[in-house]
């Protein structure tokens, strides 16, 4: 261990940061992109405030009018659509490598859904 023995784990760490920046960075633009699409479809959605001109990374956040972003988040589960809740008005998105360019448009499609039910159980 004096030697650096403790350290054998490093070398996996290094090449996930290597993986990183030689190919990850290349297809950045694409999550971006992505990400623009989706909040192009979202802000299109009744009961969703977005604009779509205030997303210029991979991150997307977005206000319901009604509130309810937690109830939002286990609904939008239920359809295998991670996202997280900021606040109670405030939902969180990512787009990233695994997600493709024809997913922003079923997860517009889930959020148009879920947003629809719960206006109508007001």
């Amino acid at each position: 261990k004096v030697l650096g023995g403790g350290m054998r784990q490093s070398g996996v760490l290094a090449v996930c940061g290597l993986q990183s920046l030689s190919v990850m960075t290349k297809r950045l633009q694409e999550d971006h992109d992505n990400a623009r699409r989706l909040a192009m479809g979202l802000s299109q959605v009744q009961g969703v405030l977005l604009d779509p001109n205030s997303v210029h990374t991979n991150i997307v956040y977005f206000r319901l009018a009604g509130g309810k972003a937690q109830r939002a988040v286990g609904l939008l589960k239920k359809r295998g659509v991670l996202m997280t809740a900021k606040d109670d008005q405030t939902l969180r998105a990512v787009t990233h490598y695994m997600i493709p360019a024809q997913s922003c448009d079923y997860v517009v499609r889930c959020v148009r859904d879920v947003v629809a039910g719960m206006q109508q159980q007001q």
